[in-house]
């Protein structure tokens, strides 16, 4: 229990200094940071600009008492969340009921015994730790939710919007204007599978529902299967994919995730890199493992793009060189998958340069 101790900060609130160098002699053993005061005020003011993740507070100060400063905290929407262990000699049922009433998670009498104090100390910070990775998950899932509703409803009102028209002016348009407007639905409604397919996928994994049934991998026949699938699509948009084998190293990984892994990097080379552009497909090995890059001569991202590529609550989008559509749940897809057999996501990017994804595996 007493990890939890550890990246945790506890403000100290004492007027007596050696009841302050008793407790600093206690959480100071258990590696967390703290942060030692003996005014009620200042405690105010720390509390707001540190955030500390639990607070031990005397009653009996000078100024303000520990009541009053419990009572201004729990009013403070900035340091409300804060757990506060009231730390006193007054024993009466009177103080103890209220300094649960001030808002006191727990109330430890003087003198206290050590393991005590530090026990209870740790349950109070592992509940609150609790609550918050609760609350940031239920707030990222709220945000991914509404931005998984903008997604699907912008490109199906563009359809609809098709729709109608063809529908209703049928007539009015010579077959070259039909025809063209039917292949942006097509694509429009092909970008919507594809996202659909890959939020159910990333869904699956969120929840531990993917089986994984490792293999010993090749990766030149897995990489030359992929390439073969897109060369079609990279000869119509005048970019020149290729291949290049370093190692006949293998490694272990269920072949249906690399799969999706690999099309769904060398897609988007493809997609975004110009006429005339390259995307190289190369395959090493280093100190013990295998490294397949899928590199590209395109557009390239910049920092804010990067600094988005990766998070939960934002589904990043950006248009290929000839305006193809993305789903923005790919990279996340790439990332869990790599992960959940064992391997690592990273890459390099360049504003107007290109970009480069790099896969690890251990050497099986």
């Amino acid at each position: 229990m007493y990890t939890i101790f550890k990246d945790s900060t506890i403000l100290l609130v004492d007027d007596v200094p050696e009841n302050l160098t008793v407790l600093g002699s206690i959480f100071s053993s258990l590696h967390c940071e703290l942060i030692a005061v003996q005014d009620g005020k200042q405690a105010i003011e720390l509390a707001v600009s540190e955030k500390p993740d639990l607070i031990l507070l005397d009653i009996s100060m000078p100024g303000m008492n520990g009541f009053e400063v419990c009572q201004s905290l729990k009013k403070n929407s900035e340091t409300k969340d804060i757990p506060v262990i009231f730390v006193s000699a007054k024993v009466s049922s009177e103080d103890i009921t209220k300094g649960f009433e001030s808002g006191a998670v727990d109330y430890v009498t003087k003198p206290f015994n050590h393991a005590e104090l530090t026990a209870r100390a740790g349950t109070h910070l592992t509940l609150s730790k609790a609550i918050k990775d609760r609350e940031s998950l239920l707030q990222d899932k709220d945000k991914f939710i509404s931005l998984i509703a903008h997604d699907i409803k912008s490109p199906l009102s563009g359809v609809m919007s098709l729709m109608r028209l063809i529908s209703e002016d049928y007539e009015a348009f010579d077959e070259a204007e039909r025809r063209e407007m039917l292949n942006d639905i097509y694509e429009s409604l092909s970008a919507q599978y594809k996202f659909v397919v890959d939020l159910l996928d990333w869904g699956r994994l969120q929840l531990g529902r993917v089986d994984l049934n490792k293999e010993t991998i090749d990766p030149k026949m897995i990489v030359e299967a992929v390439t073969s699938l897109h060369k079609l699509n990279a000869e119509n948009k005048g970019v020149n994919l290729k291949t290049s084998f370093n190692t006949d190293a293998k490694f272990e990984a269920d072949p249906t995730h690399i799969d999706t892994i690999l099309t769904n990097l060398v897609s988007n080379a493809v997609k975004f890199t110009k006429q005339g552009g390259d995307v190289t497909v190369q395959v090493d090995s280093f100190v013990g493992k295998i490294k397949i890059s899928v590199q590209d001569t395109g557009i390239g991202m910049s920092e804010e793009d990067k600094a988005k590529l990766f998070k939960n609550d934002i589904i990043h989008t950006t248009p290929g060189t000839n305006q193809e559509i993305g789903t923005g749940l790919g990279l996340l897809l790439v990332r869990e998958l790599a992960e959940k057999n064992g391997g690592m996501l990273d890459f390099a990017s360049e504003l107007g340069k290109g970009t480069t994804f790099f896969v690890t595996f251990p050497i099986s």
